[in-house]
């Protein structure tokens, strides 16, 4: 498996408060991640470690870089 396999993500991470709302839209917390991996799950997991709760999606998707 080489720097070929893997991929480029644009990851959106949406942070949640100390209660573990997320409250209203307009108030959360946002910040953007780019990463390249090949297991983007286990990315995230490892990316999670030791940083206050949040969920995260994938905005960009891109293969064959």
């Amino acid at each position: 498996m080489g720097e070929n396999d893997k991929k480029r993500y644009i990851i959106e991470i949406r942070y949640v408060d100390a209660a573990g709302r997320k409250g209203k839209p307009n108030e959360w917390v946002y910040e953007e991640l780019d990463i390249r991996t090949d297991d983007i799950y286990w990315s995230m997991e490892q990316y999670q470690r030791n940083r206050q709760p949040f969920d995260w999606e994938i905005k960009f998707e891109y293969s064959n870089l």
